[in-house]
């Protein structure tokens, strides 16, 4: 047959794969999808300072600074942001491949 394939070699093979298919579904996501709120209500209800000052005033900064952080983490996964978010984790894992075939003998044992 022939010579197996090493380790390294399938964690660089593993991490050009991830880049590749991660990129390319990033801009599927990119090019296709549509910015737009699900409601016009809810969106403007989430943006308006007399709903921030109602969840300061129940519960204090801290939910204050949790309603932000939730609007901030929901709005990574929609839309274009979804595809920002989408390479970003792709580069990170592909990094974390390339790395760790870095570090592995070439030789199998």
């Amino acid at each position: 047959m022939g010579k197996p394939m090493s380790r390294q070699t399938g964690y660089e093979l593993a991490g050009s794969l991830t880049m590749l298919v991660g990129m390319g579904a990033s801009l599927y996501i990119y090019f296709t999808s549509q910015d737009f709120a699900d409601s016009l209500n809810d969106q403007l209800l989430a943006q308006s300072k007399p709903y921030d000052r109602a969840l300061e005033v129940m519960g204090g900064k801290a939910n204050l600074m949790a309603e932000l952080f939730k609007r901030w983490f929901f709005d990574l996964w929609q839309g274009t942001h979804l595809a920002y978010t989408v390479a970003a984790i792709t580069v990170l894992v592909s990094f974390c491949l390339f790395v760790a075939a870095h570090y592995l003998d070439s030789d199998p044992e």
